[in-house]
């Protein structure tokens, strides 16, 4: 990886719950095995980060470019293409302990997107998540990621993300998460379309 790269990730504000990096890592240990694990854990003390999976509390907070990173060095030292990226976050919201206490009591995508922000600050310390439009009837909805730094590999982990909650309130057969509008490609904010 461009130590350029590199030094822009460790640039990124804000934190990220440890239980947020330990669902990754956790994934990728699932994906990769515990010594893909382990070289990853060395790849990222290369760069500069001595983080230990068994380590990581929880309920404490880390700095957000940790998250970047794994993602970044993921893709990188195991060939990962964007869809290895959707499938690391589809399989973070089957992980997510926040997110099973949230599904229990929603049934509709309106009522998922109107709280998405309360629990997105349960993870992060900064961003905020926003409704756009919702229709059910159309099977279409909108949501925006705006205040947030954002790396392009974290993008395509939120679309896996966002579709993994969209699975559990909606029949998934037709289900697409899409980012149609992004800072890294010109635009105001992280844009998320949901079709179903």
């Amino acid at each position: 990886m461009e130590l350029k790269e590199i030094e822009k990730i460790k640039e990124t504000k804000g934190e990220t719950l440890g239980i947020s990096l330990k669902e990754d890592l956790e994934c990728i240990m699932e994906k990769e095995g515990e010594e893909g694990l382990k070289k990853l854990e060395k790849e990222l003390e290369n760069y500069g980060y001595s983080l230990k999976y068994k380590e990581i509390k929880k309920y404490s907070f880390y700095p957000l470019a940790l998250e970047f990173l794994i993602l970044a060095v993921s893709k990188e030292i195991f060939n990962w293409k964007d869809e290895d990226i959707r499938e690391l976050g589809k399989r973070d919201a089957k992980f997510s302990f926040v997110l099973k206490l949230m599904l229990k009591y929603f049934i509709s995508v309106k009522k998922a997107i109107s709280v998405a922000n309360e629990y997105w600050r349960k993870y992060y310390t900064v961003g905020k998540l926003i409704p756009g439009k919702v229709d059910e009837k159309e099977r279409f909805a909108e949501l925006m990621l705006i205040d947030f730094p954002g790396h392009p590999n974290f993008c395509r982990l939120l679309e896996g993300f966002f579709w993994q909650i969209g699975s559990f309130i909606v029949e998934k057969e037709n289900l697409k998460v899409k980012e149609i509008e992004c800072p890294f490609k010109g635009g105001n904010c992280h844009r998320f379309q949901i079709t179903w």
